[in-house]
């Protein structure tokens, strides 16, 4: 055991040993304290201190080799005085500072932890370094939380229910994303955006998560994009599953088959891609059009691209000068039922079949069906590039502008 018989006159300066041969089975030792229960002042091994006017004891700090936080403090806290703000979270054995949506671990920390049982409250010790960090849980459930800086703050229990967010891969394999987090109703989260690269299905493509298993739910980051990146947490927990899409197969007309929803409804199951584009270039509205306040809201959703068409034709007449009459003329390999698609019809496009180097696609812009403002001025459109960043971004131009069409049909 450390044992130093030299005495010091005020003011010396001391260099505080290690535990030399000390050992105590169960527990590991982190330094010196000035109490025997561990309440006192914290020192590490080769701290300096400075001798005062007394004598002074120091008393060996053992904790248990193996810590977590007990289970009866999990929950939230605020800081005193401001309950409806949550400052502290407790779960999962770990204790977290907590901004909204995020959590940052203070408990146990990374250069060693421990926690003990002492008096009527328990004592959680976190180092920092070589900073010690001292949670202390009142009887009547509050937290003291002592700082490196030996600054003391008490937080108190403020909400009782939270939840978790998790991911199932529905079928796939690949690294699971993990929210560690605890949530309250209300709260805004945020989805992964996972890299489709790392997951797979055999003969299926990654392409997104969905709110249900069959894929019927809302659909989040629908291949990577930043469609519907959050949602509002309900009070109950949440499991988001991912959305497989099948590998092509040609459709009847002659073209790629780019989408399936899983079940038919509404009269088709699939969408079909043209074997090629519109053999030229055209603008969004017919040359002249200007009564742009008949035109009702057109969406971006898929099963929307139909819908979208035959509003613009029943406009605009059947002129094959813009890009929704040419849609609803075209006709190929016997078939007749074609029209544009929406925006994310044309993602999923983009994305399943130019992604895999088929369709004979231009390096150019393609226009969707749906429009990106209420005065309907300006409408979505998708690069079809080698892969730069425009290419995976949608972009709103205005209707007076030639890009390509890809007319796309279902069934």
């Amino acid at each position: 055991m450390p044992n130093n018989p030299n005495r010091y006159d005020s003011g010396t300066s001391v260099v505080l040993p290690g535990s030399d041969d000390m050992v105590r089975s169960g527990y590991n030792f982190y330094g010196w304290n000035t109490q025997p229960n561990g309440l006192g002042n914290t020192y590490e091994p080769a701290d300096i201190i400075i001798i005062g006017t007394a004598d002074l004891a120091l008393f060996a700090l053992w904790l248990p080799a193996a810590s977590a936080v007990p289970a009866f403090w999990d929950g939230f806290y605020a800081l005193e005085n401001t309950p409806a703000t949550v400052a502290l979270s407790i779960h999962d054995g770990r204790i977290f500072t907590r901004t909204t949506g995020s959590e940052t671990q203070l408990f146990p920390a990374a250069a060693g932890y421990g926690y003990t049982s002492l008096y009527s409250s328990d004592i959680c010790w976190s180092w920092d370094g070589a900073i010690p960090q001292r949670f202390a849980r009142q009887t009547d459930g509050s937290i003291l939380y002592r700082d490196p800086g030996h600054s003391i703050v008490r937080y108190v229990p403020c909400i009782t229910s939270y939840y978790q967010v998790s991911y199932d891969l529905n079928g796939g394999s690949g690294d699971v994303p993990v929210d560690s987090y605890l949530h309250t109703s209300g709260e805004t989260i945020n989805v992964t955006n996972s890299s489709p690269s790392y997951l797979t299905k055999s003969g299926y493509r990654f392409t997104g998560w969905n709110s249900q298993a069959n894929g019927k739910g809302t659909i989040y980051f629908l291949l990577g994009y930043s469609l519907n990146t959050t949602f509002a947490m309900p009070a109950s927990d949440v499991v988001l599953y991912a959305y497989w899409t099948k590998l092509l197969t040609t459709g009847p007309a002659g073209g790629l088959i780019f989408y399936d929803k899983l079940e038919p409804s509404d009269g088709w199951q699939y969408l079909e891609a043209a074997p090629a584009d519109l053999a030229s270039t055209l603008p969004y509205y017919r040359s002249g059009f200007s009564n742009t306040a008949a035109v009702p809201t057109l969406t971006v959703d898929v099963g929307q691209g139909y819908t979208n068409t035959q509003s613009l034709v029943a406009l605009m007449g059947s002129d094959t000068g813009y890009a929704a009459g040419a849609c609803d003329a075209y006709s190929v390999n016997g078939y007749d039922d074609w029209f544009m698609p929406s925006r994310s019809e044309l993602n999923y496009l983009w994305y399943n079949v130019w992604g895999k180097s088929l369709g004979g696609f231009n390096y150019s812009w393609y226009w969707s069906s749906s429009q990106t403002n209420s005065t309907k001025t300006q409408a979505w459109c998708l690069s079809f590039n080698s892969g730069s960043t425009a290419g995976t971004t949608s972009e709103d131009q205005g209707f007076t502008t030639n890009h390509y069409i890809r007319p796309v049909r279902r069934f």
